[in-house]
């Protein structure tokens, strides 16, 4: 049987992602946000980027998720966020994937398991879905938090 859809397309966010205008972004235009986050990925990963180019796609990346100066963690929420707005697409595969990274990076985060997860449930892949969620669950409760 399967589960009604509105159960499962709770939205969640990382804890970090506080501020910033993709938060925002994410209720009104989520192709507008992927489009941004993409651009800053590609720009971050080309290695090819000058001191003075640096401090401005720095900026860009400030001005989008808010002033988080780690830039592992900064470079998770990118990926992060492009999966989520590929999740709202409806591009799931991709979406799972980039979630998948998300969890390679940051593996005590349970918001990166239950995102995983979400997609397997909603790509019909119902065992790795129960892994995922149950994955996210026992993250949150070493952590002492909430599951979701």
């Amino acid at each position: 049987a399967k589960l009604p859809q509105a159960q499962h397309l709770r939205r969640t966010y990382p804890p970090d992602l506080q501020a910033g205008l993709l938060k925002e972004l994410f209720h009104l235009d989520v192709r507008r946000s992927a489009g941004y986050i993409r651009e800053v990925l590609l720009a971050r990963e080309s290695g090819e980027v000058d001191a003075m180019k640096r401090e401005a796609l720095t900026a860009r990346e400030f001005e989008l998720v808010g002033r988080i100066h780690d830039a592992k963690t900064r470079r998770i929420l990118f990926i992060w966020s492009l999966g989520s707005c590929l999740e709202a697409l409806g591009r799931l595969q991709t979406a799972t994937s980039l979630f998948a990274a998300c969890l390679s990076q940051d593996l005590q985060n349970p918001v990166h398991a239950y995102n995983r997860g979400v997609c397997l449930l909603r790509l019909d892949r119902m065992k790795a879905a129960c892994a995922d969620l149950d994955l996210a669950v026992s993250l949150c409760l070493a952590r002492q938090l909430s599951p979701p």
